[in-house]
């Protein structure tokens, strides 16, 4: 599974979406609205930065969906804004 970042607009925030692309089947899916840069890490979580706050999800890596409300974890993370 490939999870990566679809952007709409340029030099703007909170049209990001995190989307995971399922290799094998090439089925896409949206996980996260206004989420961008985000991570499967090991405690199952998908971490990510929606406008300067990173936050955790519970994530089902099997059923490829979010599980529960994301948490904001840390407050002031710097993030670049590029057009490319």
């Amino acid at each position: 599974m490939l999870l990566y970042t679809v952007r709409k607009r340029l030099w703007s925030w909170g049209d990001e979406e995190t989307v995971a692309h399922t290799l094998a089947t090439g089925e896409r899916k949206v996980l996260l609205r206004d989420a961008a840069d985000a991570r499967y890490v090991s405690t199952g979580h998908l971490v990510f930065l929606r406008r300067g706050q990173l936050f955790a999800v519970p994530f089902d890596a099997e059923r490829v969906e979010v599980r529960g409300t994301p948490v904001a974890v840390l407050d002031a993370v710097a993030q670049t804004l590029t057009g490319a």
